[in-house]
């Protein structure tokens, strides 16, 4: 391996470490859900689903599972939710 890679890879791992480097601007990704795939969109600072209970309610477990495991790099706010940013309670929800 080439030596310049060596300092690359270290400062790769800085920045990894270093979360609030990075902010994501977009994000598609598919959910299997228990009752099939959903997508879910952020753009425009906003989380989105095209399943029916987000259609109806504006929040479903599709989002808020995305928001949970991108949370340290969303923008606060991205989920009209007074859930949303609410860290380790959320899972206490269902209590």
């Amino acid at each position: 391996m080439r030596s310049t890679y060596y300092s690359l890879i270290a400062k790769a791992h800085r920045y990894a470490e270093e979360k609030d480097r990075f902010q994501i601007q977009q994000l598609e990704l598919t959910c299997h859900g228990s009752n099939g795939d959903h997508l879910v969109r952020f753009d425009a600072g906003k989380l989105r689903c095209d399943c029916d209970h987000f259609q109806h309610d504006d929040i479903c477990a599709h989002v808020l599972a995305t928001e949970q495991l991108f949370r340290p790099f969303l923008p606060a706010g991205a989920l009209d939710n007074p859930y949303a940013e609410s860290g380790p309670a959320l899972g206490n929800a269902a209590q």
